[in-house]
C-alpha cells in the first residue's frame, strides 16, 4: 500500500508478476487439459522461489507439495504432456514483437553438458570433467545439450540472453534414447533452421537472423548448411587457412585466389589497424581492430567470409587479468551486385 498526495490509499500491483502470468497463460492452448497447464504455471512460479537445485523435487519443496503425490508432476514431462516445441514457438513470437522488423534478430548458440551419475540414463556418456584442472583434465558422466538464446537489443552496452530452446546433442557413444545422436554443430543448425522457419511463419521473411557462436562451430558443415537469410558469426582459430577470391577474368575452374595471411599474422602488420570506442556493460572500452576480406575457406569456395581481427590491450585497473587476448572472428559476407559487404554495422559486430 502507498499514499498519494491526496492521502488516498492505492494498491501497487506487481507488474512483473502480472506480465509473467499473462505470458504463461498464452501457452494454455498447447496443453490438452487445463490442469496440466496449471501445473506448468505452478512450476514456473516455483522456479522464481527455489534457491536450491532447480529439480522437480526442489520445485515441489518450494511449493510446499512434498507431502502429496509426486507422480502427476513427473508425468508432465515423461508422458510428453509438455510440448516443448510449441511452447517455444509462443515464446519466440513474443520475442519477435520486441524487435522491429527492420532490425536483425540476434541469437546466441552454445553447447553445455549436465553432470550425471547414472550410467544407464539415456544420453549420458563419458566426457571431460567440469571441476578438474586444465593441466590435469579428468572425465565424468554427463549429457550434452545445445541452447539457443535471444540476445536482447543493447542498452548502454548491456544485453541479456533469454533462452528459446534447449536441444540434445548426444554423442554416438552415449546411452541410446528417444533422441538420436548428433553433433553440437548439427543441433545448433537445427535450432537456426527452426528459428528461421518460425520467423518466416510470423511474417518476418525480410528480417535477418544473426547467430553468434564460439570456435566449435567454425566448421565446413556449419558454414555450408546455414539457413537462407541467416548471418553467422563464429570465432576462428589463429592459424585458420584462408584464400583470396579468384581475380576478375579468372578461368571458370579457378575456385581460389592467392593464399591469404593467417588471422594471427595480421597482428604483425604495422599498418591497417583502427581504433574505436565501444560501450560494454556501461563502460567505454577502446578496441583495436581491422577487417580483412572477403576470403573463402578451403572446401567452401562459394561462401565469402570477412575476417575481423581484434587486437589485445590492457584491462582496466583492478582486473584480475592484466591484458585482453587477441580474438579472431569470421562473419558471413552479404553479396551486393559485384561486391560483398558486412551484414551489420561494424560497431554492432564489435560490441
Amino acid at each position: 500500500m502507498r499514499q498519494d498526495n491526496d492521502s488516498r490509499e492505492t494498491k501497487v500491483k506487481p507488474v512483473l508478476l502480472i506480465e509473467l502470468i499473462a505470458l504463461v497463460s498464452q501457452c494454455q492452448v498447447v496443453y490438452q487439459q487445463q490442469r496440466v497447464g496449471l501445473r506448468a504455471l505452478a512450476l514456473v512460479m516455483a522456479e522464481l522461489m527455489a534457491f536450491g537445485r532447480h529439480t522437480i523435487t526442489q520445485l515441489l519443496m518450494a511449493l510446499g507439495l512434498t507431502e502429496e503425490d509426486w507422480s502427476p508432476w513427473y508425468r508432465l514431462f515423461s508422458q510428453e504432456r509438455y510440448d516443448e516445441a510449441q511452447t517455444s514457438r509462443v515464446m519466440l513470437r513474443e520475442m519477435l514483437a520486441e524487435v522491429p522488423a527492420d532490425e536483425p534478430f540476434v541469437v546466441g548458440v552454445d553447447g553445455f553438458h549436465v553432470p550425471r551419475v547414472s550410467q544407464k540414463m539415456p544420453g549420458t556418456a563419458w566426457m571431460r570433467g567440469l571441476t578438474t584442472a586444465r593441466f590435469n583434465p579428468g572425465t565424468q558422466r554427463g549429457q550434452r545439450f545445445v541452447e539457443g538464446s535471444w540476445l536482447t537489443p543493447r542498452v548502454n552496452g548491456y544485453s541479456r540472453a533469454i533462452p528459446i530452446r534447449c536441444l540434445s546433442a548426444f554423442s554416438q557413444k552415449s546411452v541410446p534414447g528417444s533422441d538420436g545422436p548428433r553433433s553440437e554443430v548439427s543441433a545448433g543448425l537445427d535450432f537456426l533452421s527452426w528459428t528461421r522457419a518460425e520467423m518466416d511463419a510470423a511474417g518476418r521473411q525480410e528480417q535477418r537472423l544473426v547467430a553468434l557462436h564460439d570456435g566449435r562451430y567454425d566448421t565446413l558443415q556449419f558454414w555450408s548448411e546455414l539457413p537462407e537469410r541467416t548471418v553467422g558469426i563464429a570465432r576462428t582459430a589463429r592459424n585458420r587457412c584462408l584464400y583470396e577470391l579468384p581475380p576478375a577474368g579468372a578461368h571458370g575452374n579457378c575456385k581460389y585466389g592467392d593464399k591469404a595471411l593467417s588471422p594471427a599474422a595480421w597482428l604483425r602488420q604495422r599498418t591497417g589497424f583502427r581504433y574505436t570506442e565501444v560501450v560494454v556493460r556501461g563502460r567505454v572500452r577502446r578496441m583495436r581492430y581491422r577487417v580483412e576480406g572477403p576470403f573463402v575457406r578451403d572446401g567452401l569456395p562459394h561462401i565469402p567470409l570477412f575476417l575481423i581481427v581484434v587486437g589485445g590491450g590492457k584491462r582496466p585497473k583492478g582486473s584480475r587479468r592484466k591484458t585482453y587476448q587477441p580474438c579472431f572472428f569470421l562473419v558471413s559476407a552479404v553479396p551486393l551486385e559485384c561486391v560483398c559487404s558486412l551484414p551489420l554495422p561494424l560497431a554492432d559486430l564489435l560490441a
